[in-house]
């Protein structure tokens, strides 16, 4: 893949102000697994009229702008700084242009907080939900094997007990995943999870139904390595019990191969 350095393409207007993320991708279709083919959802309420029809008046739709990579929107922050809150809390604005906020993250507790920006005028933005870790990250694979039967459209997710693992979240939105199977019934996946903490989860099963079965017995428990990456292996309903072994590595009763990447 070639780095990006430059774009050149035909622009299109949009004469609009507070251009979010809501309207760019409705979140209807952000629950789709794919990760190509989001073309046809882009900008979907607007482009279309309450019929269901395309809108010839909005600019995508026109036909002089087909093909276009560049879409010019309107601005709308203001040049004097207003204020920028993590829910209640205001954060300490670093710069403030018409186009561009820069603000510290506030100390608050680890967790989900809707962000909102109030400018000189008083007019406030939509809410935009923005995730305050709980540390650093450290990148763990996780690897369960024998889970749970599954049928079409049945996925195996990790839930636990920090808000880097969805915080025993157990719906198809909130919960970690879906996991990947490309070894059935063994699943794996890629977490980030906060360094030097020590952490609970388990996994689950999340039917098409929406039906939530879990790992049966006490939760998983180990603590999260302050640097390099994870690789840990588990039986669903398996033995719980992590040690250190030394030497960067970790494992179970029984063992399964735990090992820590430096």
């Amino acid at each position: 893949m070639e780095p990006f350095r430059t774009l050149t393409s035909l622009a299109a207007p949009l004469d609009r102000t507070n251009v979010d993320t809501d309207q760019i991708i409705p979140k209807q279709f952000l629950k789709r697994i794919q990760r190509t083919g989001y073309g046809e959802f882009l900008f979907f309420d607007w482009r279309r009229t309450a019929s269901g029809d395309p809108d010839p008046s909005f600019p995508l739709n026109d036909p002089r702008y087909k093909g276009t990579q560049i879409l010019i929107a309107g601005k709308n922050f203001g040049t004097t700084t207003g204020t920028v809150k993590f829910g209640t809390t205001t954060a300490t604005v670093n710069s403030w242009s018409a186009t561009q906020i820069t603000a510290t993250t506030p100390s608050v507790t680890n967790g989900n907080y809707n962000i909102t920006v109030t400018n000189s005028s008083s007019q406030v933005s939509n809410a935009i939900q923005y995730t305050v870790l709980t540390a650093k990250l450290i990148p763990i694979t996780f690897t369960v094997n024998n889970a749970s039967p599954t049928s079409v459209g049945d996925y195996i997710f990790l839930t636990g007990n920090t808000v880097e693992l969805s915080n025993w979240s157990t719906t198809w939105d909130a919960a970690v995943g879906p996991m990947l199977t490309p070894n059935y019934p063994n699943w794996f996946l890629v977490a980030s999870v906060p360094a030097g903490q020590t952490i609970q989860f388990k996994f689950i099963k999340i039917a098409a139904n929406g039906a939530v079965t879990w790992e049966a017995g006490s939760n998983h428990q180990f603590t999260v390595p302050t640097s390099g990456s994870t690789t840990m292996l588990l039986d669903f309903d398996g033995d719980r019990s992590i040690r250190e072994a030394g030497n960067g590595r970790y494992s179970m009763t029984p063992v399964i191969a735990v090992v820590s990447v430096q």
